[in-house]
């Protein structure tokens, strides 16, 4: 990338939340929902999407060797920002210690 910003980084998360909120909203759009029940349905979707982020992190760092679940899971967990989430995720394909993925 021309810019040196990482995918994890600048507007990737933003834009990612946008657009897992949209293809939501698409699913429960074509399942026939209507738009308050979309809405809805469109937040699970996105909440679904951290908690498969929040266990690719936990699976990443322990692979790693630089946490244990117990180590890292409250801090990792507690997190529900995707943005947050998918940083982390980034720093901790490449970070030597646990520090540095939550710096």
């Amino acid at each position: 990338m021309a810019s040196g910003v990482h995918l994890y980084q600048g507007e990737y998360a933003p834009s990612l939340l946008a657009e897992l909120r949209a293809e939501g909203k698409a699913i429960a759009q074509a399942k026939g929902l209507p738009e308050w029940s979309a809405e809805h349905f469109a937040q699970g979707y996105v909440q679904g999407c951290t908690k498969g982020l929040t266990t690719v992190l936990l699976l990443c760092l322990e692979n790693r060797g630089l946490a244990s679940p117990e180590q890292a899971s409250e801090h990792v967990r507690t997190c529900a920002d995707i943005s947050t989430l998918a940083t982390w995720i980034g720093r901790a394909a490449v970070s030597d210690t646990l520090d540095e993925v939550f710096a």
